[in-house]
């Protein structure tokens, strides 16, 4: 029974793993495994579905990019276990590298099938970083018994540990805020707060902590108090990662009297996952509307509540509790790199900058591409070579027509190029390009910033590509 509630949990919380901006639009690309890949099966197929979202989050941890196929249209795989093919549903999590041996050790009661024929999706969610948790402690909410039986790592917290210090924020992804979180806010920490989602973090409130998240983002939910009892709840999986699920539309939930539930949706930026139009009886009505778990993008971040206790759910509910957690735990947020400050170095002595990739998006056709040669040799009067940078959402083209100043920190492994160029057939725009050569391959960790005309036009780290500061 217990594994079963868990299971609602942790989808509620997967559920809400990926924003970017304030419009959600998931990023997904097409990708072709041949036989011999690694299948996690999520629905079903799978022996333990609660561990799977920690073998999950373990294989990330090792440096293992995994592969999460989402619904719909319904995913047919055939594998070892399935040899005449079959519908996989819930998201299965695709691994085409070795997984260590002492990681499957550690779940050994996870099924991990292999594909046998090839299988090709353009519904592919990669996930290359594993998500760093922090859990303030609660009186009534314990997320962290949900973690622990997933096997995710976590660090749990009190609320006087981050009043005392609110930058530790800054090393996590998620917030989990559990039952009753604040009884008060500061105004320092409300800014601390609203900061952490805007720059792409994550904040989860748990039933009475709810008061906290209408206190902190006005104008999304109304909250009010709730009632004791079971009541089923309606589940919706709106076709995102967030919102993997396998099990039935129908689940029994569990709401302690004393605690909050959502009686009206206010915005229409929010997603609802659990709610029903039957809770009981409030001051002598019946059929009340209620909203159990839902979620909404802020800044690049996400806001999501759940009016219950995700480890006191049983059954079916547990299961889509701990999924709807799950989705989020191993979702892997991007949250901005923060750029390199420009190099204190001296301008135009010898050396050579090159560079290549896009930013800002896994789909190199959907994103900001650049490329780049620039060197400086002795004798020369001012830097040689070429930069172009093309914007493949609003189709502005730039290259540079001249290379005035190029500025090499060999220490800090950074590099500032200035120079003149033409935008969109205009010329005499002046630009200035900062990278980082932070390691090979440079995915993830080099960095790239243009600004033209005094212009932020783009920066991020790496979505694919490399840069390279030569010797």
């Amino acid at each position: 029974m217990k594994n079963k509630y868990l299971y609602l949990v942790v989808a509620a919380l997967l559920m809400l793993f990926s924003v970017t901006g304030f419009v959600y639009a998931e990023t997904y690309e097409t990708k072709t495994f041949n036989p011999g890949t690694h299948v996690i099966p999520m629905d079903n197929h799978q022996d333990n579905r609660l561990e799977a979202f920690g073998l999950a989050h373990a294989i990330v941890s090792n440096g293992i990019p995994i592969f999460r196929i989402i619904e719909g249209p319904d995913v047919s795989m055939t594998t070892v276990n399935q040899p005449d093919g079959d519908i996989y549903s819930g998201g299965p999590i695709l691994v085409d590298g070795d997984i260590p041996p002492d990681v499957l050790a550690s779940f050994s009661t996870v099924t991990v099938d292999t594909l046998t024929e090839s299988f090709t999706s353009d519904q592919v969610f990669r996930v290359e970083r594993a998500t760093k948790i922090i859990v303030v402690h609660g009186i009534w909410g314990h997320t962290e018994e949900v973690l622990d039986w997933m096997k995710i790592p976590y660090e749990m917290v009190e609320t006087g540990d981050i009043e005392a210090n609110p930058a530790m924020l800054d090393s996590y992804d998620v917030l989990v805020i559990d039952c009753p979180g604040w009884y008060g806010i500061s105004a320092d920490l409300e800014t601390k707060f609203k900061a952490f989602a805007e720059q792409g973090g994550e904040i989860i409130f748990t039933d009475i902590a709810l008061e906290n998240l209408s206190y902190l983002f006005p104008g999304y939910v109304s909250v009010q108090g709730n009632m004791d009892g079971i009541f089923d709840f309606d589940v919706h999986n709106v076709g995102e990662f967030i919102s993997q699920y396998y099990g039935p539309s129908t689940l029994s939930i569990y709401t302690m009297g004393g605690g909050c539930i959502v009686d009206q949706v206010i915005s229409p930026e929010v997603r609802v996952i659990l709610n029903t139009a039957s809770y009981g009886d409030w001051d002598g009505n019946t059929g009340l509307y209620r909203v159990g778990a839902f979620y909404f993008p802020y800044g690049s971040g996400i806001i999501e509540g759940f009016a219950y206790h995700p480890q006191e759910q049983t059954g079916d509910a547990q299961i889509l509790s701990a999924s709807l957690y799950g989705n989020k735990f191993i979702h892997g947020t991007e949250k901005p790199v923060d750029p390199p400050v420009p190099p204190p170095a001296d301008e135009n002595i010898p050396g050579k900058v090159t560079g290549g990739g896009w930013i800002d998006s896994e789909d190199k056709k959907a994103s900001k591409s650049f490329g780049f040669t620039v060197k400086f040799s002795e004798g020369e009067i001012s830097p040689t070579g070429q930069l172009e940078f093309n914007n493949h959402l609003n189709g502005d083209k730039f290259h540079s027509e001249e290379i005035t100043s190029l500025v090499i920190d060999r220490v800090n492994s950074m590099a500032t190029i200035k120079g003149t160029g033409v935008l969109n057939g205009s010329s005499g725009h002046e630009f200035e390009v900062l990278v980082s050569d932070i390691g090979e391959p440079g995915n993830g960790i080099d960095f790239f910033k243009i600004v033209i005309d005094g212009e932020l036009i783009g920066e991020n780290a790496l979505s694919g590509g490399n840069i390279q500061i030569h010797k």
